[in-house]
């Protein structure tokens, strides 16, 4: 499907960096099926999936120690919706096939105390699955979902709110009633957003977004662009953002490419593009980043990872293509959890976990000529250094895990003149603000206690890779900041010097 740009109601940088993977790969220690999540107290639970022999248990991953381990949950059920308030981490509602073939909802919350180690039980005002959950000041709130029928399942207006404070329970409506929406709060009000009414046959997509105000406890409306359900949401700074999702032409759903956001300082709302429209995405932000995860693109599940800073795009890649994954973030990173998948071409549930670490690679200082000049008049194209004997600009990419406990990093070149040595080396500093200073035929990017990290021969196509094992062989700590380059020979290159270099990838090391 061919994506269809829709209008910019403000101006949003489209500028897109390199491709990279977005993983320290992992895996869940149980089946969780496709799961909701949530962080609390340095915590992450990921539980309450569907389609999974173990909807009775929930996966917990302590930042600290890097371990998973599992804990019961007090009801075997999926569709379930999770947040954290304060300390503790909620798992709500849900809901199980019975016999006859009908949805059968459960009001049953689980309350992770991340302080205590334990769990407790409370219960929503109506069972329901399919639901959204957010907390904004303390207040978790869980919104929607359908409830128990035989299909076409009916849709919930129901909002319930747990206070943290007084540790007590309330009600409120969402304006209509609907299911498969998303929440997220940012700025003191908490997001319903988009979602669908279940109770015809097609379901009708919604625009509708409701908010909620922690301060005055006052409710009110605003809309999506487009109508759409199974989207995702998250917030990043004072921006919400909500994206993806599948929408009706009237004979057929679409995923849709549809990332609306809301300046909550302006009130104003701007419309921007995932780079693969998609639905049953998750969203988690992170080290000023905001991620969109996955997802199914019409086709079936996709390895997208759509990144956003708050000015300009970039992707990533998944360790494996899914759908119906769940997201969360603490500590310094987001973890994109389970889902499904396509295992022998059977879509499966799938226990993969890929970590994004807030100091994930980033390139920067092109020689595309929208920054500093490249010496000779000789630009690269678009996220490459400058223009070398080949034409084209050499590209570095970092890719794998910044984690020095892994020590999987990885940084491939490619598009330098073939047969060449190739010097990779780090830096601290950013050269002139990153965008680069002349230096031979291109741009030196990084500089300031420079670190030789060693010459390879490229291959016949102009490749070269170094890694992993790069932070033990050179004794970086955790918590550095570097700036990679790659400098090679290129003896007939086009400003007379005979060497050249990539552009420049920018990284933060975790522990």
């Amino acid at each position: 499907m061919l994506r269809t740009p829709g209008p910019a109601l403000l101006a949003i940088s489209l500028a897109c960096v390199a491709t990279a993977s977005a993983q320290c790969p992992d895996a869940l220690p149980i089946d969780v099926g496709s799961p909701c999540a949530a962080a609390a107290g340095g915590y992450v639970i990921v539980a309450g999936g569907a389609g999974s022999a173990q909807l009775d248990q929930a996966a917990l991953y302590e930042l600290a120690s890097g371990t998973w381990s599992s804990a019961p949950l007090s009801f075997d059920r999926g569709g379930s919706a999770a947040t954290a308030a304060g300390a503790r981490a909620f798992v709500a509602g849900g809901g199980y096939s019975t016999a006859f073939g009908q949805l059968a909802c459960v009001p049953n919350v689980d309350v992770f105390d991340s302080a205590s180690g334990m769990w407790s039980a409370g219960s929503l005002s109506v069972g329901r699955a399919f639901l959204a959950a957010t907390s904004v000041g303390g207040v978790a709130l869980f919104g929607g979902g359908v409830t128990s029928s035989t299909p076409p399942f009916p849709p919930s207006a129901v909002v319930d709110l747990y206070d943290t404070g007084s540790g007590t329970w309330s009600t409120a409506s969402l304006s209509s009633p609907r299911a498969w929406l998303a929440a997220t709060s940012a700025s003191g009000r908490a997001y319903f957003a988009g979602g669908a009414d279940t109770s015809g046959g097609p379901y009708t997509p919604s625009a509708v977004v409701d908010v909620y105000d922690v301060s005055t406890g006052l409710w009110s409306t605003t809309g999506l662009s487009q109508p759409r359900y199974f989207l995702a949401a998250t917030s990043l700074g004072s921006l919400v953002l909500f994206a993806g999702g599948s929408t009706w032409t009237g004979s057929a759903f679409l995923p849709s490419d549809v990332v609306d956001v809301l300046d909550t300082t302006t009130g104003l709302w701007s419309v921007a593009h995932l780079s693969v429209p998609r639905h049953s995405l998750a969203a988690a932000t992170v080290g000023g980043r905001a991620f969109f995860a996955g997802g199914d693109d019409g086709s079936g599940p996709t390895d997208v990872v759509d990144v956003f800073d708050g000015t300009s795009w970039s992707t990533l890649t998944l360790t494996s293509a899914r759908r119906s994954l769940a997201a969360a973030s603490a500590g310094g990173e987001a973890l994109l959890a389970g889902g499904v998948g396509l295992v022998g071409g059977v879509e499966t549930s799938v226990r993969d976990v890929d970590h994004v670490l807030a100091g994930f690679p980033v390139s920067y200082c092109f020689g595309d000529g929208g920054g500093t000049p490249c010496p000779c008049g000789n630009p690269g194209g678009a996220e490459r250094g400058c223009a070398n004997s080949t034409g084209a600009g050499a590209r570095l990419l970092g890719t794998g895990c910044t984690s020095l406990a892994s020590d999987g990093l990885r940084l491939a070149l490619d598009g330098a003149p073939g047969g060449q040595p190739a010097l990779l080396f780090a830096g601290r500093n950013a050269v002139n603000g990153g965008a680069g200073a002349s230096f031979g035929d291109g741009l030196r990017c990084a500089g300031g206690a420079v670190q030789r990290l060693g010459v390879l021969a490229t291959d016949a196509g102009g490749a070269a890779s170094w890694g992993p094992g790069l932070g033990s062989a050179h004794g970086w700590s955790a918590g550095d900041t570097l700036r990679l380059q790659a400098w090679y020979r290129d003896p007939a290159g086009p400003c007379g010097s005979a060497f050249n270099l990539s552009n420049g990838v920018e990284l933060a090391l975790a522990p």
